[in-house]
């Protein structure tokens, strides 16, 4: 179940999910942030580039809003004992964080976007306002659930890993849409070959 709450006053947004995974295995799941920034299907990334301090250049376009917001920043992570913080160099957002916690159904995972001005009801800041937060943490959740059931078959691990982890979010829309129209087509092309097959053999028994 996926929750979502503003704060005015501290500038605050943010959502949560529940994992059947236990809480080491979420913690080792985020420490893969790129991973997790990748799978947000409202920012496409023209850049992500990890420096020999630790910290990461990124050029995003983030597509949640009316209007898309451009953003060059460099991105600092500190790793915590339950969560991990990633700190912004520019834009209004100051950090996210990431936090695992322990529950009956396994653990959970909260995402805090925390931003930098006072005033969330000035107009220039709203329309840089990050609103995919909780699509963020669906699509966070539905990755989960494919990852635990699907990470022993190598190609698909692969795939995720590479190929889909690359990809602008239209672009997997479009490979997912062309994957199950392949698919259909093999599908009828065997029954049409069976049913040939099938009636050929009656056909020279008459």
């Amino acid at each position: 179940m996926n929750q979502q709450e503003t704060s005015s006053a501290e500038n605050v947004a943010w959502a949560s999910l529940n994992t059947a995974m236990t809480a080491e295995e979420l913690y080792a799941f985020c420490s893969d942030i790129e991973r997790l920034f990748r799978i947000n299907p409202y920012l496409e990334f023209n850049k992500w580039h990890k420096n020999d301090d630790g910290s990461i250049d990124i050029s995003i376009r983030n597509i949640s809003n009316q209007e898309p917001v451009d953003l060059e920043t460099k991105l600092s992570i500190n790793a915590q004992e339950n969560e991990y913080e990633i700190l912004y160099s520019d834009g209004i957002k100051l950090r996210t964080r990431f936090q695992v916690e322990e529950n009956e159904t396994g653990s959970s995972l909260k995402i805090f976007d925390e931003y930098k001005h006072e005033d969330v009801d000035d107009e220039g800041v709203l329309k840089q306002v990050d609103k995919s937060i909780v699509a963020w943490a669906k699509d966070i959740q539905e990755y989960i659930f494919k990852w635990q059931r699907w990470k022993w078959f190598l190609p698909w691990r692969w795939y995720m890993q590479g190929p889909w982890q690359r990809m602008k979010p239209p672009a997997r829309r479009i490979s997912y849409m062309l994957f199950w129209i392949t698919f259909a087509e093999l599908l009828g092309f065997f029954l049409i070959f069976i049913i040939f097959w099938y009636d050929f053999d009656e056909f020279f028994k008459l």
